[in-house]
């Protein structure tokens, strides 16, 4: 995922507008050429850490509605049929 996020941040950094971001990427490219923006963020690294992050709480999130459902399923019958 990491390999990924890297190339895919390579390309961003490459072809990105500031007047017409489109995505995350995006606007992290836009912050960091500000003449404040934060400098502690000024990797690739940071960059790919930060969406691994965000895929990663995705993940989590989904898994976890997901074996609820499973539980409410298996608990309650009745509603399977339907």
């Amino acid at each position: 995922l990491r390999i990924f996020l890297g190339k895919k941040a390579e390309e961003h950094k490459d072809t990105f507008d500031s007047q017409d971001p489109k995505n995350v990427m995006d606007m992290y490219f836009v912050q960091l050429s500000k003449d404040d923006g934060p400098k502690e963020l000024s990797s690739i690294e940071s960059l790919v850490s930060f969406v691994s992050d965000l895929f990663g709480a995705g993940t989590d999130t989904t898994s976890g509605a997901f074996c609820w459902l499973l539980v409410y399923l298996a608990n309650y019958p009745d509603i399977q049929e339907k």
